[in-house]
């Protein structure tokens, strides 16, 4: 559980002394602060869109995924992979990054989506020359206890077209806590 900071004003006034509690209250709140809840996923194989078709990413790897030192963490490999749940509440700042398969006709998209209905960030990108296209999306949102982000791929190309599974950046999809 994250501790909120309290400014103390000391003063020579007993209601006011140095105690443990306060040292103690003190040293939990910079522990927690070293330990946000943070996670950064990915997956480790290309996924196929469908034209047209809002696609929900799926990530079978976590880079990592650390809350408060606690056993609660953001992200699940196996049940409801697809999705960072907030734990904490606060604000986060979320951010999405997928590399569309080379092909020259359509629109690509890249969003998050909050709670599974609820559209918080998008970006799109035309496509104009037969290349891989990088899209990057991100967002500061206020989360709520059980809140959950997806990140999502549209395209219209016609066809399928994969999401590529590339080092390090394609897909990759993270959450931080940032107040």
């Amino acid at each position: 559980m994250a501790i909120p900071f309290t400014k103390y004003t000391f003063t020579d006034s007993v209601a006011n002394d140095v105690t443990a509690a306060r040292l103690n209250a003190i040293g939990d709140g910079i522990v927690q602060a070293q330990q946000m809840p943070a996670a950064r996923v990915t997956h480790n194989a290309a996924q196929g869109t469908t034209t047209a078709v809002d696609f929900v990413l799926a990530f079978n790897t976590e880079r990592f995924d650390q809350m408060g030192g606690g056993a609660d963490t953001m992200h699940d490999t196996v049940t409801n992979n697809s999705r960072l749940t907030c734990r904490y509440a606060g604000i986060y700042l979320i951010s999405g990054n997928i590399q569309f398969a080379s092909n020259a006709t359509g629109t690509r998209y890249v969003k998050i989506r909050l709670n599974g209905t609820t559209e918080i960030a998008r970006v799109q990108l035309v496509a104009a020359a037969s290349d891989t296209h990088t899209l990057h999306v991100s967002c500061l949102y206020s989360l709520a206890v059980n809140d959950y982000v997806e990140l999502l791929a549209l395209q219209s190309s016609g066809g399928n077209l994969n999401v590529n599974s590339a080092a390090n950046y394609s897909p990759e999809f993270s959450a931080v806590r940032v107040a």
